[in-house]
């Protein structure tokens, strides 16, 4: 594939987006906190309206992106985002960037992205043929070493010229990636008919019908919504703990956030193994564990700053190793339980599950630093996570093997 034009077009403009993505989701909560001083409770809806696409056009993005080609989709959302992220430079210049405006560009970007996304997978396959694995294994590779590196770098940036100033690497690679993904030349299928489309609400029902009737799906359904709860909880005050109870700058949080990347990318190399060693039920349990651990770890950190980033900097990996392990186990766990075909009817009710608790989580977690306080929410939202594994160690759940 290293000599297929178009793959290495779309496969750059993917990974620049990537990194680009990787400085945003620092950059505009760092806006919030250091530019307009933000309360927790602001920091809960900002957190939130980044996760509201998922719920507001999740369930609707795939038989809307089928309707069109997908390459100007890509096109088209990449240059919209860059647009959306300009503004806040712009508006910070002038003087009259607020903090509703964050929102409105925290939501316009997640959708954005939401969109963005589904396009890029639904071409994946016309682009890359028979080499599909391969080519999701390259962008693979972009997503693990972006998610690596780019926070560091996103942090050092921040640090070096403001969150609103970063803000414009994203742009900036949004605007190449459009350039790249517009040179691409490839012949899509025809947009799908409207009769050949399930309709979503109906395929939804069926799909309830399926989690409700199967005791085993039905607690994987409730334990991840748990985990997506207060692990959003936890998302949405993280940087403003880090900032005013640890007192840790920019650079110090994006390199603690690559540290962290460090630990999941063990977590994902390492779900097959735990699956393989103790069983598929019991992984589940002990990935969860190991996420609750990691963050009730988070919340805790005490001492001389020194004390503090050491301590940062060993709970921060085990966190974050969790929450692909657990992924990975869930996902195993799921396809061992129910046949493609239930399977594919009761993924999308779980999904909507998902999509609920990332929004509820990160109002719930805001709303708790406001009421009780940053380090008090983080505890909090570390205990929640444990509820997970005890949840799913009093479940039949527990017993499978594989």
């Amino acid at each position: 594939m290293r000599h297929d034009r178009n793959f290495l077009a779309f496969w750059t403009g993917q990974t620049l987006s990537m990194a680009g993505g990787q400085v945003s989701c620092l950059a505009i909560p760092l806006a919030g906190i250091l530019v307009l001083d933000v309360q927790a409770w602001q920091a809960g809806i900002l957190a939130a309206a980044g996760r509201l696409p998922f719920l507001a056009f999740g369930p609707l993005a795939d038989g809307w992106v089928v309707r069109c080609s997908r390459r100007p989709v890509l096109v088209l959302t990449a240059l919209a985002r860059a647009v959306v992220l300009v503004w806040v430079p712009a508006a910070a210049a002038l003087g009259l960037l607020t903090v509703e405006q964050l929102y409105a560009v925290a939501f316009a970007a997640g959708t954005l992205a939401l969109f963005s996304a589904v396009a890029a997978r639904e071409i994946l396959p016309v682009l890359a043929g028979p080499r599909l694995v391969e080519a999701n294994g390259r962008l693979e590779v972009s997503r693990t070493a972006t998610g690596m590196a780019g926070p560091s770098a996103g942090g050092a940036l921040i640090q070096a010229v403001t969150a609103p100033l970063a803000l414009l690497a994203d742009a900036v690679c949004s605007v190449v990636a459009a350039a790249l993904m517009a040179g691409v030349r490839i012949r899509e299928p025809e947009p799908a008919p409207a009769a050949g489309r399930p309709r979503v609400w109906p395929h939804l029902g069926a799909g309830l019908a399926v989690v409700r009737r199967h005791p085993l799906l039905r607690w994987t359904a409730i334990a991840s919504a748990v985990s997506h709860l207060f692990t959003h909880a936890l998302l949405a005050v993280v940087l403003l703990y880090l900032v005013r109870t640890l007192h840790l700058s920019a650079a110090m949080i994006g390199i603690l956030l690559g540290i962290a990347g460090i630990g999941a990318l063990l977590g994902v190399a390492s779900g097959p193994g735990l699956a393989r060693r103790f069983g598929l039920g019991p992984a589940l349990v002990i990935s969860a564990g190991v996420t609750g651990g990691g963050a009730l770890l988070l919340g805790l950190a005490s001492g001389s700053p020194q004390v503090r980033l050491a301590w940062l900097s060993l709970a921060y990996p085990i966190f974050a190793f969790g929450c692909p392990a657990f992924t990975v186990a869930l996902i195993s766990l799921r396809r061992a339980l129910a046949p493609d075909h239930l399977l594919a009817r009761a993924a999308a009710p779980m999904r909507l599950l998902a999509w609920i608790a990332m929004p509820a989580g990160a109002l719930l977690g805001g709303a708790l630093g406001q009421w009780v306080g940053l380090r008090e929410a983080m505890v909090i939202a570390g205990m929640g996570l444990l509820l997970t594994p005890l949840l799913l160690a009093l479940s039949p759940v527990r017993s499978v093997r594989g």
